[in-house]
C-alpha cells in the first residue's frame, strides 16, 4: 500500500527552483494547476522568506475587494502573492497597469486553479510581462523527496534507471493513490477513493459552474465519472455522449471546461485529431 503522506513535514516541490529564477527577471509569475496540488503552501513559503503581502481570493471580503476595486485593491502593494486569481479576473488588467509604471522584476506571484488565459482572461492581457508554471500534484519523487525522476528521459534512450522494479511492485497502489498531498494523507485506501470523489463533486460544483455559468452539475459530476473511466483510451465523443445524456457537441465543451480546471487532459492522437 502507498505510504502515508506526513502534512506537517513540508515536501521540497521542484518547481521551487524555477519559480525563484522566474522571479529574479519577470514581472508577473503565474503558477497554475488544479486546486489542492499545492500552489498554496508553495506562494506561502515566498511569501514569508521575501516579505511579500499574501492575498487570497478564496476570501470572501477580499474578492469582493478585488473584484469591485481592482486598482484600489493594488494600492500600496509594491510585492505581493495573489492565490486565486481567476476569481477576480479584473485584477490582471489592474496588474499590467502596475507592472508598466513599474517595471522592476518579481512584482507579482499569482496562481489560478483555472488556466488562466483560456478563459475569462485575455491571452494578451500580460504578454511578454508573466511567466506561466505549472504545478501538478506531488510526482512519486517529490513524495519520497528524491530528486526529480529522468525516468522518461532514459526511457527514450532504452534504460531502465535504477529504482524502476522498487517502483513499480505497487505500481496500481501508487497510481489509485496519485498526488493530491490532502488525498495521501489518508490512511486507507478506501479514505483516499472518499477523498478524491468529494474532490470531484465540489469541481463539479464550484469551479465549473463559476468559470461557465453552468447549471448542470449532476450532470457534469456523471461525465466526470465516465470519463475517469475512459482514462487513457481512444476517446469517443458518441459514445461519452450517450452515458451522459447529452449531445456530443456539450461534452466536447464540458470536457474543454474540465481541461481548463486541469481535471482532464486530452492528447491528440499521432496523425489525427482524435483524442483520448
Amino acid at each position: 500500500m502507498a505510504a502515508v503522506l506526513d502534512l506537517t513535514a513540508p515536501v521540497p516541490r521542484h518547481v521551487e527552483a524555477q519559480v525563484r529564477t522566474a522571479l529574479a527577471d519577470t514581472r508577473v509569475v503565474a503558477i497554475v494547476g488544479p486546486r489542492q496540488s499545492g500552489k498554496t503552501t508553495l506562494v506561502r513559503k515566498f511569501a514569508e522568506e521575501d516579505g511579500r503581502t499574501y492575498f487570497t481570493l478564496d476570501d470572501e471580503a477580499t474578492r469582493l475587494f478585488a473584484r469591485n476595486d481592482p486598482n484600489g485593491f493594488l494600492r500600496g502593494h509594491d510585492r505581493a502573492v495573489i492565490d486565486e486569481i481567476q476569481r477576480a479576473p479584473g485584477l490582471v488588467l489592474a496588474i499590467k497597469k502596475s507592472v508598466d509604471e513599474n517595471r522592476r522584476p518579481g512584482r507579482f506571484l499569482i496562481t489560478g486553479s483555472a488556466d488562466l488565459f483560456a478563459g475569462a482572461i485575455a491571452p494578451d492581457s500580460l504578454a511578454g510581462r508573466v511567466q506561466t508554471i505549472e504545478l501538478l500534484p506531488l510526482s512519486q519523487a517529490e513524495i519520497e523527496r528524491r530528486p526529480p525522476s529522468a525516468f522518461l528521459d532514459a526511457a527514450f534512450s532504452g534504460t531502465i534507471p535504477p529504482g524502476v522494479q522498487a517502483i513499480t511492485a505497487n505500481l496500481v497502489e501508487r497510481v489509485l493513490a496519485g498526488g493530491f498531498p490532502e488525498a495521501l494523507a489518508r490512511p486507507t485506501p478506501a479514505r483516499r477513493r472518499d477523498w478524491l470523489t468529494s474532490y470531484a463533486q465540489s469541481l463539479a460544483e464550484g469551479d465549473v459552474v463559476e468559470i461557465a455559468e453552468l447549471a448542470k452539475a449532476d450532470m457534469m459530476r456523471l461525465l466526470i465519472e465516465h470519463a475517469a473511466l475512459m482514462s487513457g483510451q481512444l476517446l469517443n465523443m458518441s459514445e461519452l455522449a450517450q452515458r451522459v445524456g447529452v449531445d456530443a457537441k456539450t461534452i466536447d465543451r464540458w470536457l474543454s471546461l474540465l481541461g481548463k480546471i486541469f481535471l482532464v487532459s486530452r492528447e491528440p492522437r499521432e496523425g489525427s485529431s482524435a483524442s483520448r
